[in-house]
């Protein structure tokens, strides 16, 4: 989800009255006296007090100034800013809010103020024009970068890069764009020689996105190097909040998308970008940054990097990495050429602390390569803690060092982490396995999940390690190891290798009875039952006899051990690997996380909720009951139902009521059903599955009783995204704007293949399916619903206010291929729609003739949509169970 920007303009937190009682008495000057002044007063401070549209116009500002603005709060705001100990001269427009500041300045202590009467109106001096889009590049009063030419004029103005700068506003660099173009080095700080030192002006200072983004940055330096938005940075300067979207950089060696070589402090930055090499053997290339010795934190890249033959250090965050790396993780599909070396899906080659990060991107390579790991190349001497890694790795024939977490871990330590992208090589490979590729450190308290596959003539795989020569403890494997004819050492754990194993397992039904240089194989079932691990004396939570660091747990006989530090059931919330949602306590866990309402979850068993009651929606609830607008944080990312049901669902609210609150435009609610709702509103947006959608909900259901007040639903109370492929039998009952399925949808993304049974109850607007599709606003302003090749049975009442249909309501917009149930329904009215007879209804002639697509028949489409029992029952999607007692 795109941020947005955060607005600049420092307003005051109170109304200040100025009396000037026992104040200091500030010094009046004519603009005269205050240019001899300045000019004889070499620590004067100017202190410009006018709005930074008044400071940045074409009469400008005194040069040196800097602007406090006054009628919009910022002087009072920051006036402890300004030093005690300088002389203060204060300017406005025409001395009137300057006389207004100083007296403020007076009563807060400052010694010596002056006021210059007349204002900048009257000044006889030299004015200069604002940098940038304003500001003075100080620590509170950064230079403000509104446009691509700011931020170009920022590149080409070295003497400051030791300043500090602010985005005030989204950045479009397409070279597409009048005015756009495709750089030749790096925007800021670029290299200035083809040498293989960096020479140039390093960045130094700091620079805030301030949540806005800069979009389509286009590099293409052929093979130049120390590539991004900066293309160096010192160890003084401070990148932190930029948003950097689908930048594509081309070069050879410090190739990234915001930083070519950073020794400084990076955090809370986003990037998506794509990545290619050129020249011979492209080396030191990352998503985030390229060679980094500073600090990264909570950084978040995504993307595509493209190497060459001979290439190395390649990461989906970092190429080569020096510094800590924290909360940061990375979705970056990397390619290798022949011979590629140390290429990670977070960091090439690592050789400092790596904490609580992830990644997710697929890693592959050509022939011959070596050192490639889902998260890290190859980690020298230093510590990866409580990571993870779920993409693939794969390199063709005579490839080596190959694994789901670390390619190479030489006297470096692993723990708490775990892999579960599959490792594949070609024929000759070796040393692959699912944690590392070979391992002279230490592993302890990690798991490995991914298949392993050798090819002919292969030397070694193991389940968790592929060459073992220093020490593993307490950890598992789950998954498959494979190798063609004559490889020579494979093992469910451990490939080969006498370094020392205790306390590890595999399961031998998944991985496979197979030889192995250490550890125990037990079934499945064992290895979801902690009584195995507890013996081997793995440190669990809520036990003490092996140890009170909690590090594992487990929930019985669903799921192997899982991390202290993993979320929910496992999984990692991205899309290859979903949390995964066991219990109730997982369920209402995703609710108290809204930092999480952007991943990616799937049910893996039915959810029982008997022993809840809630006040308000389970995920993305409204906070505010007062208000008639949803208040609080949407839903934005993916929820697999997975075919599972969650019941019953019992709450007792006001607005926005439903599993979920409020879906937002980029939510995903597939394969879910809900058993015994029974949802009583006393406001708006009320509905069994969500109170609002803006989203998208496939193949999901809902059955129990809604209720509510107005725009009230059996699925969805209000909507304005996208439901198909959905049914309910719900008894829903509102006032206004009531429907079987939903209350109100107002969009032309619509409903599609859905259905009604149950009971609709209203007094006004009132349908089967829909009670109002479709609206007609203040000033004739028209929404349009659409409905397509659905239908009702439900019963329908109306409280004889009107607007009462066996199909819909009320609607403005495209309703087609849609029927009611007029005997079911006792309506023979619809605001549209067709209304048969029950055996129409149950005849599949009926919809065939209107175009919907059946199974065992080609003529209306190959999706095969729909099935029908003929004569016995209505149609029934195809997802549905043979048991459709929904």
């Amino acid at each position: 989800m795109r941020m947005r920007c955060r607005v600049v303009l420092f307003v005051a937190s109170a109304i200040w009255l100025v009396c000037g009682s026992g104040a200091l008495a500030h010094t009046d000057v004519t603009p005269e006296e205050a240019r001899e002044l300045i000019d004889s007063t070499e620590d004067l401070l100017v202190v410009d007090v006018r709005e930074p549209f008044e400071y940045c116009d074409e009469r400008g500002h005194i040069p040196g100034a800097v602007n406090y603005p006054l009628t919009s709060g910022v002087l009072y705001a920051r006036y402890e800013e300004l030093p005690l100990d300088r002389p203060i001269l204060v300017v406005c427009r025409s001395g009137g809010r300057s006389n207004v500041a100083a007296t403020f300045l007076d009563d807060q202590g400052f010694p010596e103020v002056y006021d210059m009467n007349g204002g900048m109106n009257a000044w006889p001096g030299e004015t200069v024009p604002c940098k940038y889009a304003g500001g003075s590049g100080t620590a509170g009063d950064p230079y403000q970068i509104a446009t691509a030419a700011d931020l170009i004029a920022l590149g080409e103005t070295p003497e400051d890069y030791d300043k500090h700068f602010i985005l005030t506003a989204d950045i479009d660099l397409d070279p597409n764009l009048p005015g756009g173009q495709v750089f030749a080095g790096a925007l800021i700080a670029p290299d200035m020689s083809t040498s293989n030192n960096f020479q140039g002006t390093a960045f130094s200072g700091t620079f805030d996105g301030n949540g806005c983004r800069i979009a389509n940055l286009t590099i293409d330096a052929g093979t130049g190097e120390y590539l991004g938005l900066f293309g160096s940075v010192t160890g003084m300067a401070v990148i932190q909040g930029v948003t950097l979207e689908d930048a594509d950089v081309t070069g050879r060696k410090y190739v990234s998308g915001l930083i070519g070589y950073n020794v400084g402090t990076v955090s809370d930055c986003r990037v998506s970008c794509r990545l290619q090499g050129e020249g011979f053997a492209p080396w030191r290339f990352g998503g985030l940054v390229a060679f980094n010795a500073g600090s990264i934190d909570n950084c978040h890249v995504t993307g595509e990097i493209f190497a060459l033959d001979s290439s190395g250090y390649f990461g989906g965050l970092v190429g080569w990495n020096e510094g800590p790396i924290t909360d940061s993780r990375a979705r970056v599909k990397i390619v290798g050429g022949e011979g590629c070396w140390e290429i990670g899906g977070l960091v090439g080659e690592n050789r400092a602390p790596v904490t609580n990060c992830h990644a997710a991107g697929n890693v592959t390579g050509g022939d011959r390569c070596r050192f490639l790991g889902g998260l890290v190349g190859v980690n020298y001497d230093t510590i990866l803690t409580n990571c993870s890694a779920t993409g693939d790795v794969s390199a063709g024939a005579r490839s080596n060092r190959m694994a789901g977490l670390v390619g190479g871990n030489p006297n470096a330590t692993i723990v708490f982490c775990y892999a579960t992208g599959d490792v594949t090589a070609g024929d000759s490979g070796s040393e692959l396995g699912g944690l590392a590729g070979d391992n002279f450190g230490t592993v302890t308290d990690c798991w490995a999940g991914g298949a392993i596959s050798l090819g002919l003539n292969g030397l070694s795989a193991g389940g968790l390690i592929g060459y073992h020569g220093g020490s593993a403890a307490n950890s598992y494997v789950t998954g498959a190891v494979s190798a063609g004819e004559e490889a020579r050492y494979v093992g469910a754990l451990i490939g080969r290798g006498s370094g020392r194993v205790d306390g590890c397992f595999w399961d031998e039904e998944t991985s496979g009875p197979i030889g192995n240089a250490g550890g125990q194989g037990r079934t499945t079932s064992q290895m979801q039952t902690a009584s195995t691990f507890l013996e081997a004396g793995w440190d669990f939570v809520d036990e003490t006899e092996n140890g009170a660091e909690d590090i594992w747990r487990i929930v019985e006989g669903q799921t192997y051990p899982l991390l202290f530090w993993q979320k929910y059931g496992g999984g990692t919330g991205e899309p290859n690997d979903p949390y995964q949602i066991f219990t109730a306590e997982h369920l209402n866990a995703i609710g108290a996380e809204p930092n999480d309402y952007e991943k990616h979850f799937r049910l893996m068993a039915d959810i029982d909720l008997s022993d809840y009651v809630y006040d308000r929606a389970v995920i993305a609830p409204d906070t505010d009951d007062t208000e008639d607008l949803f208040q609080g944080t949407p839903f934005t990312g993916v929820f697999d139902g997975n075919g599972h049901a969650i019941s019953p669902l019992v709450i007792r609210g006001a607005n926005f009521l439903g599993l979920f609150g409020e879906l937002d435009s980029e939510a995903v609610v597939v394969g879910l059903c809900l058993r015994a709702v029974d949802v009583n509103g006393a406001g708006v947006c009320v509905g069994g599955l969500t109170g609002q959608n803006r989203g998208s909900i496939r193949e999901s259901c809902s059955c129990g009783v809604i209720s509510g007040f107005e725009r009230v639903g059996g699925l969805v109370g209000n909507n304005i995204g996208t439901v198909a492929q959905c049914h309910t039998t719900a008894s829903v009952n509102g006032v206004s704007i009531v429907g079987g399925l939903i209350g109100s949808s107002y969009t032309d993304r619509g409903i599609r293949h859905c259905y009604a049974m149950g009971s609709v109850v209203g007094d006004w607007t009132v349908g089967g399916l829909v009670g109002q599709s479709g609206f007609v606003g203040p000033g004739r302003r028209r929404l349009e619903g659409t409905v397509v090749g659905c239908y009702s049975s439900a019963s329908v009442a109306g409280g004889g206010a009107g607007g009462v249909g066996g199909l819909v309501g009320e609607y403005f917009g495209e309703i087609s291929n849609s029927f009611w149930d007029t005997q079911t329904s006792d309506q023979v009215i619809s605001a549209a729609g067709t209304g048969l007879t029950t055996v129409e209804m149950q005849t599949a002639s009926t919809f065939l003739d209107a175009g919907w697509d059946f199974t065992g028949e080609a003529e209306n489409g190959v999706e095969e949509i729909w099935w029908i029992e003929e004569g016995r029952d209505y149609p029934r999607l195809w997802w549905e169970r043979d048991d459709t007692s929904l």
